[in-house]
């Protein structure tokens, strides 16, 4: 016999939702909790280098789209922008999750002097990027990508879909769809 003690708590959880309703609060519950992703790098993927994004407001993606607004009237230059701005300001860090390690367990990306790695600009320094004139987070972004607008546009794409539902498992739905 076990010393463990019953709860209404943990009965619940042992029992289960008993309603339909009460199984969509437990749902909503959890996707509302789902606050961060690791989203995969194409060409890393074999490395199991992954981008850590947090949850924006619309507060912060208007305040984006303002100032790109500012910067190009071009409709395709716009949007681009705006989802490259986006992962830049939902950027946490690096991660690694190399052999199938889940997202829970992936592990922080270090520079050579012990640091972890939070953002593009970093990243790009780890990989060596030696920039011209006064580099930009957008042009450390590009290189992390190695200079492939495309891969970062589908990855900008994976975090859009994430940001309007949290409850997505991107890697795996964007390729299905």
């Amino acid at each position: 016999m076990t010393d463990e003690v019953i709860t209404e708590e943990t009965l619940a959880e042992a029992v289960g939702p008993q309603s339909p309703l009460e199984a969509l609060r437990v749902r909503r519950e959890e996707v509302a909790n789902r606050r961060e992703i690791l989203i995969g790098i194409p060409a890393y993927e074999d490395n199991g280098l992954k981008v850590k994004y947090r949850l924006i407001g619309r507060d912060e993606t208007d305040e984006i789209a303002k100032r790109v607004r500012k910067q190009t009237r071009d409709r395709s230059e716009f949007l681009y922008r705006v989802v490259l701005d986006t992962m830049i300001n939902a950027c946490v860090g690096f991660y690694w999750a190399r052999n199938g390690t889940p997202d829970e367990l992936a592990e922080p990306v270090e520079d050579e002097a012990g640091n972890f790695i939070e953002s593009f600009r970093q990243m790009a320094d780890a990989l060596a990027w030696v920039p011209a004139g006064d580099p930009t987070q957008r042009q450390a972004a590009l290189f992390v990508f190695a200079d492939n607008e495309f891969s970062l546009g589908t990855h900008g794409m994976q975090l859009q879909r994430w940001l309007n539902n949290t409850n997505l498992e991107v890697d795996e739905d964007f390729l299905q769809d």
